[in-house]
């Protein structure tokens, strides 16, 4: 996407999104809290360390991407590309992106989550190059 905005952006104009992503990785991801929360007051990491918080920040924003995109794809998507059942969300009632956000801010944010794990790979370089591919990937598809 050419006309991305910062998350802080993002939230200003969505502030809703700000408390989902903040429920949904303190239910979720509890440990993700637990492995930032130590270098948020200290910066003295090691290189390992560092290299570690890329990591998780990799696997973090890949796979709230990966959701947010089956979640429009269980809206929209076709019961034969993909394979099961669409619209069980829906039915269930469930808080997915686009129920709480719609689908075209929720299309942005899995964009910018797959833009976020593929900035946390630069430590990485060519190296990380299939990693990248794969973020573009799950934001791309279409089953």
């Amino acid at each position: 996407m050419s006309d991305t905005i910062s998350i802080d952006e993002f939230y200003k104009k969505n502030s809703i999104a700000k408390e989902f992503d903040e429920e949904f990785y303190s239910n979720e991801y509890p440990e993700v809290e637990d492995f930032y929360q130590p270098y948020c007051k200290d910066n003295g990491f090691t290189e390992r360390q560092r290299l570690y918080f890329h990591w998780v920040n990799y696997g973090k924003n890949l796979g709230l991407a990966f959701q947010i995109v089956d979640d429009l794809l269980d809206l929209r998507g076709s019961q034969a590309k993909m394979g099961k059942k669409i619209g069980k969300d829906a039915a269930l009632g469930k808080q997915t992106y686009p129920a709480v956000l719609g689908e075209a801010a929720s299309e942005e944010r899995a964009h910018q989550m797959a833009e976020a794990a593929i900035d946390a790979l630069k430590p990485f370089g060519e190296q990380a190059k299939a990693l990248e591919l794969l973020a573009n990937f799950v934001v791309n598809r279409t089953q």
